[in-house]
């Protein structure tokens, strides 16, 4: 076989999204179940949402006592899985099954919103264990589907490889805060015509000045850490509104 390795979910989304010239898909990809920001049932179900490799299989690698809600991996389009530590041998038979037999049909995945609300696929970049914690459990009750960024970095390259309606960045974060990375995604849109994703900052400090910082940044919103969940329902409504007139344009 083969085989090419990446260090990350939203990697091998960058690998997949490059223009194929004469490479085929792949035509199986194992992926861990426990990744920073995105992990392996995230990553299988962005795969097949955005077309990226139609017909591509998945093995996830699983950890023992790590619990598999079994109709969810089947609705992202998991054939096999695979317990770490795993041998050559084990590995083989694995790879062989999930080859030979038949390819998941994956399932459209329940939406939790409310009849007719809007579903947006939001990305959160928040470097707090805690507050990603409870910023993505608010996401979630209003029904979004939210993928998790751990750094300004990690944000910007999953804005590369992915597509999402709406961004909530914080502004103080490792690596590449906020305000840097929202300058850089801008500069990307701006260089490759791209259209402008919104993006809401996120601060504890709630200065003086901080909202014309997020402005100048080419920030849409803001909202003071620690975040309520009408405001920030009222923040997204707008745009699930605009996401809502697209699909019926």
């Amino acid at each position: 076989m083969v085989a090419q390795g990446v260090g990350g979910a939203f990697e091998a989304l960058s690998a997949l999204g490059q223009p194929g010239g004469s490479r085929e898909a792949p035509a199986l990809a194992i992926v861990d179940h426990h990744m920073p920001g995105m992990d392996g049932l995230e990553f299988a179900e962005r795969v097949r949402r955005d077309g990226l490799a139609p017909g591509m299989r998945f093995i996830l690698m699983t950890t023992p006592g790590s619990p598999i809600d079994a109709s969810v991996a089947e609705s992202v389009g998991i054939v096999e899985r695979i317990s770490k530590p795993f041998s050559p041998p084990e590995l083989h038979a694995c790879v062989q099954r999930a080859l030979s037999g038949p390819a998941a049909v994956p399932v459209a995945p329940a939406r939790r919103g409310a009849p007719g609300a809007v579903v947006l696929s939001i990305l959160l970049a928040e470097d707090n264990p805690v507050n990603q914690r409870v910023a993505q459990r608010m996401l979630e009750k209003l029904g979004h589907q939210v993928v998790v960024a751990s750094n300004g970095r990690e944000a910007v390259d999953a804005l590369e490889a992915g597509r999402f309606d709406a961004v909530l960045m914080d502004m103080q974060m490792p690596e590449m805060d906020g305000l840097q990375a929202t300058a850089t995604v801008r500069a990307r849109e701006t260089a490759q015509s791209l259209a402008r994703v919104p993006i809401i900052a996120l601060t504890a400090n709630a200065m003086k000045g901080d909202r014309e910082k997020c402005l100048v940044a080419g920030m849409d919103a803001y909202l003071s850490k620690p975040i309520k969940s009408a405001e920030l329902k009222d923040a997204l409504d707008a745009y699930a509104r605009s996401v809502a007139a697209s699909a019926a344009s």
